[in-house]
């Protein structure tokens, strides 16, 4: 294992080098960052060997959520991407959760570290890792490291990373308010702009078509529909821009984002938008009406159009990378943030479906089975680029070895490293050993719900985070139910006999040996980080 240290920076002086490729050589990239989409949603995996939710139905587990009967998807470019280029088949998200494992993929460094994060919990002390690990601007991320290697840079889609206070500046609007009221129209249009400058400052030169964070959340409630024609022709006119010199495009999509409904489909505004509603729908793709005729076609049910609304997108994307004639020089990289289930845990939620192509340097076809995670996209675009990121700057590495077909690097990783909530674990090829350990008011919080539980007859609510389900009455995402051993402080789990983590073995006898093992593991991997972490890090 590699041992990290906390800069600020992965710094690009690299850009001051005289063997960097030139211009015409350098490959452009184009960053597709999914939200909740699992493995049973998408064709070029077989989800029933996945750890999914289909895969737990056709395991004969009961009352499991995220689970429908026929999850297929209708998603032929997300799959050409796999098929022209690498799948991954083991990537994990270290911090799986919209902001943390945003910032990861982004900064190629664990959550935990964020300036952000840091500032309200400090070094030494005991961490809860939630939405609160944001981007500083005073610290670099691929962007910033590209520009300075001459790249055109861009984000279209959902940030969710402010350092600042820009995401909940719309709390400040009446929720029932009418977005086309001229006094309610120069706000939204203000909290907007504020929010494409705080985003500039971390390194991006285009900014458009932003979601501040997640849709549900805006105020006023006539805008709280996800807009994906919207994020598209923002993707392409940075394309039109950009297309004849390097560039990035981050493209952090906010589909599916656990909406899988032909009702909700159907129903959403084409002319409502984060920034306030649009004076005339954009087109950039195929209509819904034939997102939803090709579904049947297919004999998919409708209420999988969410995949292939996105998967449009895709397709648009792809086709001008045709168009401009640089498809064979663009790596397009296509990740989902987390899986649905499982997700804000250090369960296997933790992996998911990822794919990477780049014509004339990945073969097609390419299988890669090493243990992959977000923090290596980093270091990966930046070698890429021709680039260095110096040493001790980044807890991820290239993954290019793998990806080119040079060979399993003999000092590669054995183990990922992964952290949220109150929750740290490490994963093996074989292996995962999940802690979770609270102190003060959350353990508080937690017992007081578990007492208050069983003298109700009803089941726990409060989860290793401190709080229960806002919009429900259980455990936040219903991990309880997904599984057995979720509030047990170890666990232990045999992944090449239950991937759907189902059979703790923290506390068999005959596995004592190897839990002992998988806890030195978290230790060392814990070691070089800020923060405490129970009876595993002491400061």
């Amino acid at each position: 294992m590699r041992a990290c240290l906390l800069p600020l920076l992965l710094c690009a002086s690299a850009a001051l080098r005289e063997d960097l490729p030139a211009a015409a050589d350098k490959p452009n990239f184009v960053l597709i960052y999914t939200d909740d989409l699992d493995f049973d949603e998408v064709g070029a995996y077989r989800a029933a060997d996945q750890p999914c939710a289909l895969a737990a139905v056709k395991a004969g587990l009961k009352n499991q959520p995220f689970a429908y009967a026929d999850p297929r998807m209708l998603t032929p470019h997300l799959d050409s991407i796999a098929r022209d280029g690498a799948l991954l088949d083991r990537f994990y998200i270290c911090s799986p959760v919209c902001t943390p494992s945003r910032y990861g993929i982004l900064t190629g460094r664990y959550a935990s570290r964020s300036p952000g994060f840091l500032e309200k919990n400090p070094a030494g002390a005991h961490a809860n890792i939630t939405w609160n690990t944001p981007i500083s601007p005073s610290e670099t991320n691929i962007a910033k490291s590209l520009k300075a290697l001459g790249y055109a840079t861009g984000i279209v889609g959902k940030w969710h990373n402010f350092f600042r206070s820009g995401e909940r500046a719309w709390k400040r609007i009446p929720e029932g308010a009418d977005p086309r009221d001229p006094e309610i129209r120069a706000k939204l249009q203000a909290q907007y702009a504020d929010a494409q400058a705080q985003i500039r400052e971390c390194g991006f030169d285009f900014v458009e078509r932003i979601n501040i964070g997640n849709t549900e959340e805006v105020r006023p409630a006539a805008l709280r529909f996800q807009n994906m024609e919207w994020h598209t022709e923002g993707a392409l006119e940075f394309l039109d821009r950009h297309g004849k010199q390097p560039f990035f495009l981050y493209f952090p999509t906010p589909v599916p984002h656990g909406n899988y409904a032909a009702n909700v489909f159907k129903t959403r505004d084409p002319l409502a938008t984060t920034a306030g509603m649009l004076d005339k729908a954009p087109a950039p793709q195929p209509s819904r009406d034939d997102v939803l005729a090709r579904l049947r076609a297919a004999g998919i049910d409708e209420r999988n159009a969410m995949g292939t609304w996105q998967d449009d997108s895709i397709g648009a994307i792809l086709k001008k990378l045709e168009e401009l004639g640089v498809s064979d020089n663009t790596v397009v990289i296509h990740i989902s943030d987390h899986q649905s289930r499982g997700k804000y845990t250090c369960y296997e939620g933790a992996r998911v479906p990822a794919a990477i192509r780049w014509p004339g340097k990945i073969k097609p076809g390419t299988r890669v089975g090493a243990l992959c995670a977000n923090i290596d996209i980093a270091p990966t675009l930046i070698e890429a680029a021709g680039g260095t990121v110096p040493g001790g700057t980044c807890d991820g590495r290239s993954l290019l070895p793998l990806l080119q077909g040079k060979g399993h690097p003999a000092d590669w990783r054995d183990s990922v490293f992964l952290e949220i909530s109150n929750i740290r674990a490490v994963v093996t090829g074989d292996w995962k050993f999940i802690a979770n350990r609270t102190v003060g008011k959350i353990r508080e919080a937690i017992e007081a719900d578990a007492r208050a539980a069983v003298a109700e007859g009803r089941p726990r609510q409060v989860g290793w985070e401190g709080s229960a389900d806002p919009k429900g009455k259980g455990v936040r995402y219903a991990s309880d139910r997904a599984f057995p051993a979720y509030f047990d402080p170890d666990q232990l789990y045999d992944l090449r006999s239950d991937p759907l983590e189902q059979h703790n073995l923290a506390t068999d006898p005959a596995h004592t040996d190897q839990l002992e093992k998988m806890k030195d593991l978290l230790r060392s991997h814990l070691a070089p980080l800020p923060h405490t972490f129970g009876e595993f890090k002491t400061q």
